[in-house]
């Protein structure tokens, strides 16, 4: 019962350390999952917010210069118009001196029953305001457009009642198109009777040399509002237009129209900038939101657009990425899990079979075999214990066979003192003729005993030179053991490298393709460029016979038609950028090739070291055996050596007590039955401690 329980708590305290090995090994699985997963998707994820920000950042900035160019356009617009309107005869013809119509009453139109009395200059006024009545009716947007003289000539239309303490020739828009002498862009202000932004667009008239006046026009910026604030920048950002003085002149807030920029950040900006970007944070509805603002200047107004986007849309963007670097991380983890489980049963289970065995070998059964089928090394275990097991049933049967020898020997040795006993007797009857030659006896023993002696002393070197070579012989074996796991490692670690080489190469491969496919593309944009260029060179030439009126239609063809030459010769050096990549993955295909050749070089040498390491330790553990042979050999002729010397000594004493006195045989015949005697006795004993010993070995089950 002991030995059941004990076997049974042995075989549990196996599971136990079984277990915590699988454990282990999942552990360290897992480890090197998570390490990698984790790194990864931090790096990811911080990626992931640089690009975004910046891709945030420049599309904003994009978007501002859209915006500005499409401003640009709509003013361009009115200063075509303007321009061209200076050119009409009648407005070339005013303040020329004509015959004085009377006073006449003009009703104003939009005021209802009212009407004002004002003077009419001859025909040439009522052709100017037939001019820029027909002007209103073109460009319906135009609030009013009116001229003024230096003499404080004044008409506008619609006619208003401007009072006779207005003096034009002291308003800004006249003195800042007479001072620069060109037309000029006003400062934009409130008007009173509709609260929005209204800017002047004024320019100086010359007949020649001859200076005639200052025409201009108001225009509001309602347009322009209301196209900003239906624009969305993002999910929640805007467009806002400020003026030069940071006030906002277009908000989706019509509170802030007219007020200073309520942002510092901003204003430092828009001041010592003309385009950039500014990231601050604002209080909204009682909460901080982190936002970025992109602006650009409209160079002829010296106006900033600004497009202001919300830190929060980038991390909305970026909490998808890291919802999916999350659940692809989790889903590799579990299946990382689930192999590392099935991996460490692939080698805990083998390695719990040959601890079984083990533990039934510990008490004595060596009828056991592991059946551990594998082409690892658990695989080379199971096979060496086997042969292990071999060797020791064979040695065990081998000792059996001892012992039953010396059972026998020490039988034959106690019928033999009894025999030796008895003729004792007989001994006595020759002592004088044994004394006779005991002399020569003694003293050919005495040469015979120091020549046994000097063998000795030759065996003994023997002996220890024997031993010494047994010790290194094992080191050589574990050196050799050494180097075979050294090769091993070596070998695997060609394998992965000759796969890492593959994958390269492949994508190598795959990025010449991708690369060949984008200069088909960019073959395509030059095709679409040299057309839009054609495209618009004719319409250049249908707008240059359209005269002025296809003076607007002109310039758009034309800014198309660089358009297009900037694409092609954009197209032009992407395709030498993308024709210097296939050069590089060309030449990478190349050297990679030779690395390839080279891996598979190393890879038949570290197959041939490997089988040489086989080779070397298969001679060792034959050379092994053959010296444990010799020195089995050499033990017998030692312990054969000092029985031989033992005889010698004692045959030389036994003559020499002879030789010496004749008279002492019957002492020495006692002494020679006492010892006769004794070694009876230790016969006796040698028998029953072989008899104890073959006991000892039929304990152990073969």
């Amino acid at each position: 019962m002991k030995k059941i329980f004990n076997k049974k708590s042995k075989e549990k305290s196996s599971e136990k350390k079984r277990g915590k090995l699988f454990r282990k090994l999942v552990a360290f699985i897992i480890l090197l999952i998570l390490i990698p997963i984790g790194a990864l998707g931090v790096s990811s994820y911080i990626n992931s917010v640089e690009a975004l920000e910046a891709e945030l950042k420049i599309s904003g900035e994009q978007f501002v210069e859209e915006v500005r160019n499409s401003i640009d356009t709509y003013l361009i617009k009115y200063e075509e118009s303007v321009d061209l309107l200076s050119k009409e005869t009648s407005l070339l013809n005013f303040g020329i001196e004509e015959e004085v119509i009377p006073e006449e009453e003009v009703e104003v139109e939009g005021e209802g029953e009212e009407s004002i009395t004002m003077p009419v200059v001859s025909t040439g006024v009522q052709d100017i305001q037939e001019v820029f009545k027909k002007y209103i009716e073109t460009y319906d947007e135009v609030i009013s457009v009116y001229i003024a003289a230096e003499n404080n000539d004044f008409y506008d239309y619609p006619i208003t009642d401007m009072g006779d303490d207005y003096i034009p020739t002291s308003r800004p828009w006249y003195i800042k198109a007479v001072e620069e002498d060109k037309m000029v862009w006003n400062d934009p202000y409130i008007d009173a009777d509709t609260g929005e932004y209204v800017t002047t667009l004024s320019k100086p008239i010359y007949d020649g040399n001859r200076f005639v006046g200052v025409m201009a026009i108001d225009i509001p910026l309602t347009t322009i509002s209301n196209r900003l604030n239906g624009i969305q920048l993002g999910k929640y950002g805007e467009v806002v237009l400020v003026d030069k003085n940071d006030n906002i002149m277009t908000h989706s807030n019509k509170e802030l129209i007219g007020k200073d920029m309520p942002v510092e950040e901003i204003k430092t900006a828009l001041n010592n900038q003309t385009s950039g970007s500014v990231d601050y944070a604002m209080e909204e509805n009682g909460v901080t939101e982190q936002k970025f603002t992109t602006f650009t200047t409209i160079d002829r107004l010296d106006w900033k657009v600004l497009g202001t986007s919300y830190i929060k849309e980038l991390r909305e963007s970026v909490n998808g990425i890291l919802f999916d670097i999350l659940t692809i991380g989790g889903i590799v983890l579990i299946i990382g899990i689930i192999g590392a489980i099935i991996f460490s049963k692939m080698i805990t289970k083998p390695l719990g079979v040959l601890v079984t065995d083990m533990e039934r070998v510990k008490i004595g059964d060596f009828t056991v075999v592991s059946n551990v089928k594998s082409n690892d090394e658990i695989g080379t275990l199971s096979d060496t214990f086997n042969l292990m097991i071999n060797e020791v049933k064979n040695l065990i049967s081998r000792s059996r066979g001892v012992s039953q020898e010396v059972i026998h020997a020490s039988q034959e040795l106690a019928a033999t003192s009894e025999e030796t006993s008895a003729s004792a007797e007989e001994v006595s009857r020759t002592v004088e003729e044994i004394a006779k030659g005991a002399s020569e006896q003694a003293s050919d023993a005495e040469s015979g005993a120091s020549m046994v002696s000097a063998l000795g002393n030759k065996i003994n070197n023997l002996v220890t030179n024997s031993d010494e070579i047994i010790k290194v012989t094992q080191d050589v074996m574990d050196a050799n053991l050494n180097g075979v796991k050294a090769v091993e490692t070596l070998k695997n670690e060609n394998e992965e490298s000759k796969y890492t080489t593959d994958n390269i190469e492949k994508a190598v491969l795959g990025l010449s393709d991708k690369s060949k496919d984008i200069g088909n593309i960019l073959q395509t944009i030059t095709s679409i460029a040299e057309q839009t260029n054609l495209l618009a060179l004719n319409a250049s030439i249908e707008a240059a016979r359209a005269g002025e009126h296809g003076r607007g239609f002109a310039v758009v063809a034309n800014e198309i038609r660089e358009l297009a030459e900037g694409s092609g010769k954009a197209a032009e050096e992407i395709r030498g950028i993308v024709t210097g990549i296939q050069d590089q993955s060309e030449n990478t295909v190349k050297v990679m090739g030779e690395v390839k050749e080279s891996s598979i070089k190393q890879g038949e040498a570290v197959n041939m070291v490997n089988e040489s390491f086989t080779n070397i330790s298969s001679k060792i553990d034959e050379i092994s055996a053959k010296i444990e042979t010799m020195n089995d050999f050499i033990t017998d002729i030692d312990q054969g050596k000092n029985s031989l010397v033992d005889s010698i000594e004692n045959i030389s004493s036994v003559s020499e007590e002879t030789a010496a006195a004749s008279e002492e045989v019957s002492a020495s015949m006692q002494q020679q039955t006492s010892a006769v005697e004794q070694v009876a006795t230790l016969a006796d004993n040698l028998n029953a401690l072989a008899d104890r010993l073959n006991k000892e070995m039929d304990k152990f089950q073969i």
